[in-house]
């Protein structure tokens, strides 16, 4: 029961304790150094590499581009074959589990989790945003296995780019260093806020089931 093994990764790189901001009904933020992070440099990384436009999740299960409903760009990573970049941040990322799973250790009274699929770094454009409130958690394909949701800020925004859970009524500003656990399903639906006159960079993981029914996959 509870958490399984992560990956030898993220518990060799812990960066700094985790540093709680706050905790409101089940959504915890955490703040750390960026610079200790290396933010700026994970968004130096990511703006060599390609992006791809980021998708939902369509009828067919297939992935289908709709920019009304999410219009952002993305790269995703596996997460035992990291960029020496990312190392910090995926360090940082399970420090605040640890303390995540400190203050609500009913959060970890279930099967065994951890990263279970690919994580992701985003780009949001001026005016990009998930605008449509959604969960983390669907019943098909990898969504499935989701248990908590992670985001980290890579840079600060200084007008939008709230991260907005309408049900708790709470909106997280975006700053560089922040982390937000929350759980992945529908209680803890939410949708992003568009960064205005600037580009707005975020790391997105999801700590998932180690085991889960094949046949709803």
């Amino acid at each position: 029961m509870g958490r399984g093994i992560m990956t030898q990764l993220l518990e060799r790189n812990k960066v700094a304790e985790s540093h709680p901001v706050s905790v409101n009904n089940f959504v915890a933020v955490y703040q750390g150094d960026p610079s200790a992070m290396r933010c700026d440099d994970i968004i130096e990384h990511s703006e060599e590499r390609g992006w791809k436009r980021s998708q939902v999740l369509g009828p067919t299960r297939e992935g289908v581009l709709n920019l009304v409903f999410r219009d952002s760009h993305q790269q995703e990573y596996v997460a035992n074959n990291v960029p020496a970049v990312h190392k910090p941040m995926l360090g940082f990322a399970s420090d605040c589990l640890d303390t995540y799973l400190t203050v609500f250790p009913w959060a970890n009274n279930v099967p065994s989790f951890s990263v279970t699929e690919s994580y992701q770094v985003l780009r949001y454009l001026d005016g990009g945003a998930y605008h449509e409130v959604h969960s983390d958690f669907h019943p098909y394909g990898p969504c499935n296995r989701r248990h908590l949701t992670g985001v980290g800020f890579l840079n600060d925004v200084a007008e939008g780019g709230e991260l907005v859970f309408p049900q708790q009524n709470d909106a997280i500003r975006s700053l560089a260093g922040r982390f937000v656990i929350f759980p992945s399903g529908w209680t803890h639906s939410h949708k992003t806020l568009p960064p205005v006159g600037q580009s707005r960079y975020v790391f997105q993981m999801w700590w998932g089931f180690d085991q889960y029914d094949e046949a709803t996959a």
